[in-house]
């Protein structure tokens, strides 16, 4: 179910980034 490596670490990131800066 991994397809490319980068999409899912945007995707990590863009989640722990939203609740980093949102906090």
């Amino acid at each position: 179910m991994r397809r490319s490596p980068h999409e899912g670490v945007l995707a990590s990131w863009g989640v722990c980034g939203l609740f980093i800066t949102r906090n």
